[in-house]
């Protein structure tokens, strides 16, 4: 599977890392078979890892779908101020610029990052900033 997930060891995020060919229709059934495992906890941070994606499968469609459902998930678990970054150490963040568009109202609050030490800083911080 192209996106793996895993808690990180302070339980305050978790990553998800997309690797090889990403398409939509792997988006929504990803997340969700994650969201419904125990060790996932809702309102734990995420650092999305995209250093080994290819997200050319990805199309503007697919991203509103997914943000229309994160943005639903949220509201039914009442999370609010959760934090999204997203780690492109090459650039290449238009697809995550989309993303935040379409999730304006969502619980989600997106930086992008080139730096993957500043990215887990900003997720592994209790301030909500």
């Amino acid at each position: 599977m192209p996106i793996r997930f895993k808690v990180d060891e302070s339980g305050r995020y978790f990553v998800s890392h997309y690797e090889g060919s990403i398409e939509d229709a792997e988006l929504v059934p990803s997340y969700s078979a994650f969201f419904s495992r125990p060790e996932y906890l809702p309102g734990l941070h995420e650092l999305a890892d995209f250093s080994g994606a290819d997200l050319s499968g990805v199309t503007i469609i697919g991203i509103r779908m997914f943000a229309s459902w994160a943005r639903a998930f949220y509201k039914k678990h009442g999370l609010q101020n959760v934090k999204l970054a997203a780690y492109f150490p090459r650039g290449g963040n238009v697809e995550a610029i989309i993303y935040d568009v379409w999730s304006i109202d969502s619980a989600e609050h997106l930086r992008l990052f080139k730096d993957r030490d500043e990215a887990i800083r900003w997720s592994a911080a209790e301030d909500g900033t």
